[in-house]
């Protein structure tokens, strides 16, 4: 592989990281938002 090709995989990966990163960020406040939610949600339902 010449020095193109493999600056080319590095930032491949090094995006591909990133992208996890984020996903996994995002799956996580999806997660507490709806954990927010139906902590609401009880509330309301126990009080009528």
């Amino acid at each position: 592989m010449n020095e193109v090709d493999e600056e080319r995989v590095r930032l491949m990966k090094l995006h591909e990281e990133e992208m996890a990163k984020m996903k996994s960020k995002h799956v996580k406040e999806e997660n507490e938002a709806k954990e927010k939610f139906d902590s609401k949600f009880d509330l309301l339902t126990k009080r009528c």
